[in-house]
């Protein structure tokens, strides 16, 4: 987590435009203080003598001016300032130093920051001046205007909601909820009774991540649930989901706007950066409504929390002091912070999740920051007022309770915090067309299937879909809440077990980020972390919900009931290696260092230009090694070096590690996997060595990898995502004027709207015995423009022809050309349905036409492929041990 955040740092020196000159990239080999300094050199807004600010150019940092004034009725001089600034630094008018704080105001007390405010370290502190007339009323709790009057009670029942964004992160979101669980706990021990709604924001689609977007859909629900209970909330927090609170932290203080999360494990017990407003942030609904929430228009990793930062910024809202960065001496004004050592917060590792991702093009992220910069009110029309909300399913919603079930949690235990869990997205939610539930093979109604209608809350919600079947199957005398599924995506060919014992769940289409956290010893400790959580119910219910979320709507995809234990099902995958080669981008950027350019891989991303590194390119690797024969891989390692921030990259399993010739000490990253067959672009790696700072070049470039300085390596195939072909492929009978056609593939698309049903066929030959099957277009002898084409398949033998002449039932011939529609196979003994091909006379006619039943005369009946059959010939995903 400290390493993916560092970014901020980075990001923010787009807009700062390297000002001060002093700037250095947080890729490059300094230590930690200096690139602190530096960065706050460009947030820094430097007060002159006279007090008059000059601004450097950042978002993040405005110009102040003294408000020194007099009173109208007494004439006496105010001696404090409009910008909250305080102390022997800041004069008043008279040019008299130390200007105070007003004492009337919500922000009395001088913090030896030079800030007013109303906070612990403002007023009770070493060295902090509280100006109110009676100096034992100092607290932390100075109500604003419009609130109670009465100090604040840590002790006193408060109303407090945490709004965690959330996709894809089961295994973060199973340990977030056990320490959300055991916090109320300990504050409860404590007398303290606080009532305690999460709510889960699940933004279901596949566009980038939007975070702000999220919170406004939590936020919102919790207001309205409020006013239904007839309960006003006190707190809404805006929590990320990967830290997690010490028990000391106060949840339920928040009149003014408040980062909960000023001392994170990850950032050595600090927050990222002095102006920093990301974590766990917590504003009482009066502020929340005053800034209008969030920004919707932050798609991607980050933005949204500067854009945050400017709104408290542009309503006076950041009362904060120095705070841990008091060393640093910063001026911009900061978010209000616990006192030390109550705002301390735990990370979750890293690589529990699906890597940060940002669009390539990040340019109106920057623009709309750089509008926030110089006043823009945009923020007025952005935000909660201009919500809009598309809802997968119903909300989950659990209640607390001394020992019960939830909504997809079956198990019978106390509840503490009460949790509303909704998928949302602000685009429209498409379902897809067509996704059938069957029944197993052998059951009276195997061949009737069920079309879903709607997305499945879990997978308890998917066992009650079953008794929609027809009372005459008995499917509710048959099966039990146990039942297990194999979701079968036919487009793909692709496979997926769900329920009891299925086994690991890994993000989809990536692989652990590159950071010193999450390593291959951390990413072995993460997956032995996940296999314990991979039973879980909520893991599986979210398996179900992501596969509906990421299946495409033009796909076909069947629902199967497993007919035997999932482990059986899986040995059987396995025993026969049919596991899907499926790919995952990985990702090149460079940083300088001594002049020359360095190189770095982050598997996962198609975007890493984060931390100072500049994105390159990327290109795709197996996302497991585990798919494809061990004598066919071709592993990459992936060495580190934190002294230079510098990476070794050896085509080896882990000879990455270690000293290597030139005496430099290399810690093992990752090792990543093609193959020997991979049909993907040629990747060159080449070495500049150069002491303690030599490093490793990748590319796509051959001749990169031996110039400036470098020389050629080795090189490898990079995977083609295009080269797992799937074994099935889509027929479907087409209408064509009075007869039935059969067309298979990308005609079944392209006349969607004639089809009259789809049947499924192997792509390839798996069997000697199975038949071949080939369309043809056939013409009559003297046929004229205006006549219409006739139509069938052939098989066998014949589809080895271009052409060739038959008669029909009335010896007419008939000139038949192969069209260029795949072939299509099926087993000798399919199970699926019947149709046959029949000569028919219609309108005075013989043409060939296909119904379930003979009609005329036999040409051919066949049995298509059936679940069973299409699940013998399926490849398996998501089962990473």
């Amino acid at each position: 987590t400290g390493q993916a955040l560092r970014k901020r740092i980075s990001d923010l020196e787009e807009i700062v435009g390297k000002s001060t000159g002093r700037w250095k990239s947080p890729g490059s080999d300094d230590d930690r203080s200096q690139q602190v300094s530096d960065m706050e050199d460009a947030r820094r807004i430097t007060s002159t003598p006279s007090g008059k600010g000059v601004a450097s150019g950042n978002p993040l940092a405005s110009t102040s001016t003294t408000a020194v004034h007099a009173e109208p009725t007494t004439g006496k001089t105010i001696r404090w300032r409009s910008d909250l600034r305080c102390g022997k630094d800041f004069h008043d008018d008279q040019g008299v130093p130390e200007a105070q704080c007003n004492p009337q105001s919500s922000d009395p007390c001088c913090a030896p920051s030079g800030w007013c405010g109303s906070s612990i370290s403002h007023c009770t502190c070493d060295g902090c001046v509280d100006y109110r007339s009676d100096q034992s009323a100092a607290a932390s709790t100075t109500p604003t205007a419009g609130e109670p009057a009465e100090p604040y009670d840590e002790r006193s029942p408060k109303n407090i909601a945490l709004v965690v964004p959330f996709r894809d992160r089961e295994a973060h979101l199973t340990l977030f909820q056990q320490r959300i669980e055991s916090h109320v706990k300990a504050w409860q021990a404590k007398g303290v009774q606080h009532n305690w709604t999460v709510y889960v924001i699940e933004q279901y689609d596949t566009n980038l991540f939007n975070r702000g977007y999220l919170f406004n859909v939590g936020f919102q629900q919790a207001m309205q649930d409020a006013a239904g209970a007839g309960r006003k909330l006190d707190c809404v927090v805006m929590h990320d989901i990967d830290i997690i609170p010490e028990p000391v932290v106060d949840y339920g203080w928040c009149r003014q706007p408040i980062q909960l999360s000023g001392e994170i494990e990850c950032w050595d017990w600090s927050a990222p950066y002095p102006v920093n407003v990301g974590g766990v942030v917590s504003l009482n609904p009066t502020h929340w409504k005053q800034i209008n929430g969030f920004s919707n228009d932050y798609e991607g990793w980050g933005g949204e929390d500067d854009d945050l930062y400017l709104r408290l910024k542009q309503n006076s809202l950041l009362k904060g002091g120095c705070h841990t960065w008091c060393d640093k001496k910063p001026t911009a004004p900061i978010v209000m912070r616990p006192p030390l050592g109550k705002g301390r917060f735990n990370c979750l590792h890293d690589g529990d999740h699906t890597p940060r991702q940002r669009a390539p093009n990040d340019s109106a992220m920057w623009t709309r920051l750089r509008e926030m910069q110089t006043g823009s009110k945009r923020w007025r029309t952005d935000g909660l007022t201009n919500l809009k909300v598309n809802e997968a399913t119903p909300s989950l919603v659990q209640s607390p309770c001394q020992k019960c079930t939830a909504p997809e949690d079956p198990v019978q235990r106390m509840r503490v915090f009460a949790q509303r869990w909704s998928r949302v997205s602000p685009k429209a939610i498409r379902f897809p067309a067509s996704v059938e539930m069957h029944l197993p093979f052998g059951h009276k109604c195997a061949n009737q299937s069920l079309t879903l209608t709607k997305v499945p809350q879990g997978l308890d919600d998917l066992r009650r879909l079953l008794h929609t079947f027809p009372e005459t199957c008995g499917v509710e005398r048959r099966f039990s809440s146990k039942t297990n599924f194999v979701l079968l995506d036919l487009s793909l060919g692709q496979a997926l077990l769900l329920g009891t014992d299925a086994g690991t769940i890994v993000p989809d289409a990536s692989l652990p980020s590159l950071t010193s956290t999450s390593g291959h010893e951390g990413w072995v400790q993460a997956r032995q972390k996940a296999a314990a959580l991979g039973g879980s119910h909520m893991m599986q219910s979210q398996r179900l919900v992501r596969w509906l979320r990421a299946l495409p709507p033009h796909h076909h995809a069947w629902i199967l009931v497993a007919d035997k234990p999932l482990p059986q099902i899986r040995h059987v995958f396995e025993q026969e290696e049919r596991r899907a080669q499926l790919t995952s981008p990985v990702c090149i950027s460079s940083a300088k260092l001594d002049g020359t350019a360095k190189y770095r891989l982050t598997p996962g991303t198609r975007w890493c230009g984060d931390n100072g590194w500049t994105n390159v390119e990327t290109f795709d690797m197996l996302r497991s090694s585990e798919t494809a024969p061990q004598m066919q891989l071709v592993p990459i390692c992936i060495g580190y070096n934190p002294k230079k921030s510098t990476y070794r990259f050896e085509q080896s399993s882990r000879g990455c590690i270690g000293k290597d010739g030139d005496g430099i000490e290399w810690e093992h990253a990752q090792t990543i996997h093609t193959t020997k067959d991979a049909k993907g672009p040629i990747i060159c790696v080449g070495k500049f060595s150069n002491g303690d700072s030599t490093r490793w070049i990748m590319s796509k470039t051959i001749t990169k990898c031996s110039d400036k300085g470098f020389i050629a390596s080795f090189v490898f195939r990079a995977m083609d995502p295009a080269q797992y072909v799937p074994a099935l492929i889509e027929g479907c009978l087409l209408t064509n004027r009075s007869s039935i056609r059969m067309a298979a593939g990308r005609l079944c698309d392209e006349e969607y709207s004639s089809v009259v049903e789809t049947h499924w066929f192997l792509r390839h030959r798996q069997n000697a015995s199975d038949y071949r099957l080939c369309m043809a277009e056939g013409r009559r002898e003297a046929w004229k423009p205006s006549d219409p084409s006739v139509w069938r398949i052939f098989w066998n033998e014949a589809c080895d022809h271009k052409s060739f002449v038959s008669r029909d039932s009335s010896d007419a011939k008939i000139s038949w050309t192969l069209t260029e529609e795949p072939n299509l196979f099926i087993p000798e003994h399919g199970t699926g349905r019947r149709i046959c091909l029949s000569e028919v006379k219609r309108q005075g006619s013989l043409i060939y036409s296909w119904a379930p039943v003979v009609e005329g005369i036999q040409e051919l009946c066949l049995q298509t492929l059936s679940p069973a059959d299409a699940l013998k010939y399926a490849d398996l995903v998501d089962n990473v041990k």
